[in-house]
C-alpha cells in the first residue's frame, strides 16, 4: 500500500462547492491515528447496560400487557415538566397528531406552524387535511420568530380565517421567545401546540420546556436525550384533553364490555417494556443535560475566536439542553472545509434540516419569510452531541476543529 497523502471527497457536498474540484489533502499517518477511535456520531443512543438490566428485571409474561408501567412513567414526566396530565404514546409524531385531534383541527383549517424543524411537526397536520402555513426563524436559536408569526396571523385575520393552532417547536432543544409567543397565541385566542420533543430538560425564564403550550409534546426516539426506543408523551393541564388523547390512543374504545367503535381511533398506545426503558432511563436526565451543556461550553470555547462560524446558543432566558449542537458557517469554503475534516477522520456532521417551506412536499404552501432558516439550511452543520463523548473523542474534535 502506498504510503503518500489521502484525499478525501464527500459526496453529498453541495454541487457548487470548490471542495468538489480541490480536494482535501490529508497525511496518512495522521489519518491511521484516529482511525482506530470509534466513529463520532451526531446524536448516538444512550441506553446503557443498567437499561438493560433493569427491563430484563420485568421480563414476565404478565408485564407485556401491564400498563402500570406507562401511567408510573406518565406520572415521572408529570413531575418534571410541571404539566398534571399526561398521556405516553407510540411517538412524538403521534403525540403531535392527537393534539391536532384534541383542538378539533380538522379539513381545511390553517395551522400555523415553524419552517426550520424536522418533518415530523408538519406531517400530522396533513394527516388531518388542514393548511400548515411556515413561519420562519429568529437568528438567535433559530426558533419561531414572534414578529412573523404576529404578521401571518394579522393578514390570515383579514382573508377571514383564523388559525386552528400554533405548533411552536424548541429547535435543537432550546427554548426561544416563548413568552412573546404564548403572549401571540392568547391575544388571538389561538391555542398553542407546544413541541418539546427534543427539550426535555430544558429551561425558559426557570420554567420547565414543555410547560407553556395549551399541549405539550415530548419524542424519546432513540436520539433524545431519554429514550424508550421509539415513543413520545402529550401533556396539559386540561384533564379532558389527556383523557380525549388517551381515548384515540387506544382505538377509540368505548367502555364497554363488548367492543364498541363510534369514532376512528388509533394505536398508538406506548408498548409497556418501552415504558419500563422510560422509567430506567428518566433519573439520568438532569447528568445528561448536565453533559450535553458542557459539550456546548467545550465547542464555545473552540469556536469564539473564528469569526466566520456561529456557534447556536441560548436566549437570556433559556437554560438548554443542548439535545444538539449546531452551527453556521460565513461561506461555502469554510463549510465544506470542515465536512471534508470531519468526514475524513470518522466525524459525523449532516446539514442543518431542510426547512419546510423548500421541501417538495409542502413548498406550494403558504409561508412568511426572512431567509434566516434557509441560511441556516445552506450553510448550517449538526455536530456530535452526546452527552458520553469521552475526552479522547473531544480531542480528535478540536484537533480537526484547529486545522481550520
Amino acid at each position: 500500500m502506498a504510503n503518500g497523502p489521502i484525499s478525501v471527497q464527500v459526496a453529498w457536498l453541495p454541487k457548487t462547492s470548490r471542495i468538489i474540484q480541490q480536494l482535501w489533502v490529508i497525511p496518512r499517518e495522521e489519518l491511521s491515528s484516529v482511525q482506530k477511535l470509534k466513529k463520532i456520531l451526531i446524536s448516538p443512543p444512550e441506553i446503557s447496560y443498567s437499561d438493560i438490566q433493569y427491563i430484563l428485571n420485568y421480563i414476565q409474561p404478565e408485564n407485556f400487557f401491564d400498563f402500570r408501567h406507562n401511567h408510573q412513567f406518565e406520572s415521572k414526566i408529570a413531575g418534571i415538566v410541571g404539566m398534571p396530565y399526561v398521556l405516553s404514546a407510540q411517538s412524538g409524531t403521534a403525540a403531535l397528531h392527537l393534539a391536532l385531534k384534541v383542538l378539533g383541527v380538522k379539513t381545511g383549517d390553517t395551522v400555523l406552524c415553524q419552517s426550520m424543524t424536522f418533518v415530523a411537526s408538519a406531517n400530522p397536520i396533513l394527516y388531518e387535511r388542514a393548511n400548515p402555513v411556515f413561519i420562519d426563524s429568529e437568528p438567535e436559536t433559530l426558533n419561531m420568530d414572534p414578529e412573523l408569526l404576529e404578521k401571518a396571523i394579522q393578514e390570515l385575520f383579514k382573508k377571514g380565517i383564523k388559525p386552528a393552532a400554533i405548533i411552536y417547536v424548541h429547535t435543537f432543544g432550546t427554548p426561544g421567545n416563548a413568552d412573546e409567543v404564548m403572549r401571540i397565541g392568547r391575544q388571538y385566542g389561538i391555542p398553542i401546540i407546544e413541541d418539546a420533543a427534543e427539550a426535555l430538560g430544558s429551561y425558559y425564564d426557570n420554567t420547565p420546556a414543555g410547560n407553556f403550550g395549551d399541549i405539550s409534546v415530548f419524542s424519546f426516539n432513540i436520539n433524545k436525550i431519554i429514550s424508550t426506543g421509539g415513543g413520545g408523551a402529550l401533556c396539559s393541564k386540561n384533564k379532558k384533553y389527556v383523557e380525549k388523547a388517551r381515548f384515540l390512543a387506544n382505538q377509540a374504545k368505548e367502555q364497554r364490555q363488548h367492543y364498541e367503535h363510534c369514532e376512528l381511533g388509533y394505536n398508538y398506545q406506548l408498548n409497556p417494556f418501552a415504558a419500563i426503558l422510560g422509567k430506567a432511563q428518566l433519573p439520568k436526565l438532569k447528568h445528561r443535560a448536565e453533559k450535553k451543556r458542557e459539550l456546548h461550553r467545550f465547542y464555545f470555547d473552540l469556536f469564539k475566536n473564528l469569526k466566520n462560524i456561529k456557534l447556536i446558543g441560548e436566549s437570556h432566558k433559556s437554560r438548554s439542553n443542548f439535545w444538539v449542537n449546531a452551527v453556521i458557517f460565513e461561506n461555502y469554503d469554510t463549510y465544506n472545509s470542515m465536512v471534508s475534516l470531519f468526514e475524513a477522520f470518522g466525524v459525523e456532521v449532516k446539514p442543518l434540516w431542510k426547512p419546510m417551506h423548500m421541501q417538495p412536499l409542502y413548498k406550494s404552501y403558504m409561508h412568511y419569510l426572512n431567509g434566516v432558516s434557509e441560511n441556516a439550511y445552506r450553510l448550517g452543520l449538526f455536530l456530535p452531541s452526546g452527552s458520553s463523548m469521552t475526552k479522547a473523542q473531544r480531542d480528535q474534535i478540536e484537533y480537526i476543529i484547529k486545522k481550520l
